[in-house]
């Protein structure tokens, strides 16, 4: 890994933590609703392909626990997991095989909220035993319908982020070339 690359990787895990933080500011708890935590996973993944956005999905949440307690304890474990998919799976999809942008965020997406609820229903039975049992099948439905809004917020944003920064990239260097 070049040293550019792992420059970007530590904004965007710094972008990462930070976005949660903005919108903790805002009154009311939009951040489940609006999934500030997942864009640099999803950036990692399309600008420098699946391993470097797998690490970053799994880097984000376990400094962003340590420095601001969020997300806590035990919801840091499933979407911990659900970003390395959202990194691993969109890097390979549409970084490495350079399939449609969309195709690759939403099977991406689609992957992670899986991956979500099964480790949300796996820390409930492990941790929590019988207590959970009422709220699992509620947690379930939370994780399916509370993150729409988020979801399609980044499926408007990340392809225009990226589109945009490589569209920039492109135009510097036919400016070097050039000269």
């Amino acid at each position: 890994m070049n040293t550019n690359k792992i420059t970007y990787s530590g904004f965007l895990i710094a972008l990462g933590v930070l976005l949660p933080i903005i919108f903790h500011f805002i009154p009311g708890n939009i951040g489940p609703i609006l999934l500030p935590i997942h864009y640099a996973s999803f950036l990692a993944g399309g600008f420098f392909g699946p391993y470097i956005g797998m690490l970053v999905g799994l880097l984000t949440p376990i400094i962003s626990i340590f420095l601001t307690g969020m997300p806590n304890f035990p919801v840091i474990i499933y979407i911990t997991f659900e970003t390395i998919m959202y990194g691993l799976i969109f890097g390979y999809i549409y970084y490495k095989k350079h399939l449609n942008i969309y195709l690759a965020l939403i099977t991406a997406m689609l992957i992670g909220r899986i991956v979500n609820i099964l480790g949300n229903y796996l820390v409930s039975e492990i941790i929590f035993y019988d207590i959970a049992k009422p709220f699992i099948f509620i947690n379930i439905l939370n994780n399916l319908t509370l993150g729409l809004i988020g979801a399609i917020m980044q499926i408007i944003i990340i392809p225009l982020v990226i589109n945009r920064v490589n569209i920039s990239l492109a135009n510097i260097n036919i400016f070097k070339k050039e000269k």
